[in-house]
């Protein structure tokens, strides 16, 4: 088992000495972050570190330019994972979380963080459900000595009732299972809704999300007409709301379609608003300072 996370990692951490050292960094940052997607059975806790920085860390330490993955041409972490890293992005959720607990949260010693990791991400992933500042010490040793799924039941009376972000021991998700296109957290109630369609609608309403079903490699409807709803938006909607925001969700949606990758540039404005990441390789900018 890695014990990278005890070790200062000098190459992901954050620097915004300048937008140049910041551009570097966030180099580093993405290629570890890809390399260890290939290594998550034996350094998943390493992995859970940089998810997690690359969700919290903004561009230029400014709030307002958002999280690093949006600078790499991602409107979302949920579309850098499934795009960029080829992950589950419920794994890379868990993962992310997994990093929040142990290192943000609860601050935990080095020699307690060796424990934690040796555990291994089935057991972790469950464990920090539970633990807490008092309780770490005890559910480690529970831990230790269980199997995964003694482990699971010891755990359900503790979380039953509560969403898996506060706690609830719910059911793991194979690995194959269809969750590459939900954004939307567990805790959130789906709203159902029951549609009449005379016979060509049908045919229309059918070929639109078996088209976005190839689009989307997922198998649930909600999620193929919630694509389908989102391309009309995005294409219908300029200047109703965020127009970068509204760019940047039609341009995901052509890259994704199209299979390719875009640069969007403003005449007025004079700059590359989309894709600054796809111009930098394809010039071959280098600014390692």
């Amino acid at each position: 088992m890695t014990e990278a996370i005890l070790v200062a990692d000098e190459d992901i951490t954050p620097q915004y000495s300048s937008a140049a050292s910041t551009k570097s960094w966030g180099r580093r940052l993405r290629q570890k972050t890809k390399d260890l997607v290939q290594q998550v059975d034996t350094a998943y806790m390493d992995l859970a570190r940089c998810l997690w920085t690359v969700y919290d860390i903004p561009v230029e330490n400014d709030k307002s330019k958002g999280p690093i993955y949006r600078a790499w041409g991602h409107a979302s972490f949920q579309d850098y994972v499934t795009d960029e890293l080829e992950m589950e992005p419920k794994k890379a959720q868990r993962l992310k979380r997994i990093w929040y607990v142990v290192e943000v949260q609860l601050r935990l010693p080095d020699e307690t963080k060796k424990r934690v990791a040796a555990l291994g991400f089935a057991k972790v992933r469950e464990l920090v459900r539970v633990i807490n500042k008092a309780n770490t010490g005890d559910w480690l040793d529970r831990a230790e000595k269980l199997t995964y799924r003694e482990l699971l039941d010891a755990i359900k009376p503790h979380v039953d009732g509560k969403t898996e972000a506060e706690g609830a021991a719910q059911p793991s998700l194979p690995e194959g299972e269809d969750t590459a296109t939900t954004a939307y957290s567990e805790s959130e109630a789906a709203e159902k809704r029951v549609f009449g369609f005379y016979p060509e609608q049908a045919k229309t309403v059918n070929a639109a999300i078996e088209r976005a079903k190839q689009l989307s490699g997922s198998n649930k409807d909600s999620n193929n007409i919630d694509l389908v709803c989102q391309n009309f938006l995005a294409t219908n909607d300029f200047g109703n709301g965020d127009r970068t925001k509204e760019l940047e969700k039609y341009l995901r949606n052509m890259e994704r379609a199209l299979k390719i990758q875009l640069i969007a540039y403003d005449p007025v404005q004079q700059e590359v608003i989309y894709g600054f990441d796809v111009l930098t390789r394809i010039v071959g900018w280098e600014d390692d300072s």
